[in-house]
């Protein structure tokens, strides 16, 4: 069993945050790769049913990395919009990154990022530094949208699938909530 603890939290000071890291040593620890609106909305009530700002800036990012890092802590790197993905450059440059594997989830549908389509999927998994090999992609949208991108079969009937954005690169996504 592999446990995979997220970092993300509203209202936690960082330190409290590595604390529970250093506590519980997980082989992976989700990290989100930027700041942003972070909102459910519901349309039958009209309103949001929560909204708030996550707090994660490049200060944030590099001081949970140099964390997981000593710990031998694995980073699963969110990404919520195709600038989240592109904040995995600097960081390679700089070196807090290996470039390959990286473990990069796409998580899409969620109010203040990327809608889920076959062709965001697409463009965000394009952007993953690295190549195509071993990309991992998770997504929230619908299963019917990710299955409509799968080629040349959709399988996507359960929590994960396997599509193909365009040939030779596979994705996994991971459907967390779907509709």
């Amino acid at each position: 069993m592999i446990v995979n603890y997220s970092t993300g939290a509203i209202g936690i000071p960082i330190e409290k945050r590595i604390e529970y890291l250093r506590a519980l040593k997980p082989d992976v620890a989700a990290l989100n790769m930027s700041s942003m609106n972070y909102a459910k909305y519901s349309s039958r009530r009209k309103d949001f049913v929560f909204k708030a700002v996550f707090e994660n800036s490049f200060d944030t990012i590099m001081t949970f990395l140099a964390a997981m890092r000593e710990l031998g802590i694995k980073p699963e790197h969110e990404c919520f919009d195709s600038g989240h993905v592109a904040n995995l450059d600097p960081l390679i440059d700089m070196g807090l990154l290996d470039r390959t594997p990286l473990q990069v989830s796409l998580v899409m549908g969620v109010n203040g990022g990327i809608r889920p389509t076959p062709r965001n999927v697409g463009f965000m998994a394009d952007q993953i530094p690295g190549g195509p090999e071993g990309r991992k992609c998770g997504g929230s949208g619908p299963p019917k949208i990710l299955s409509s991108h799968t080629k040349p079969s959709p399988r996507a009937v359960g929590a994960t699938s396997t599509i193909e954005t365009k040939p030779g690169m596979r994705v996994v996504a991971d459907v967390s909530s779907p509709w």
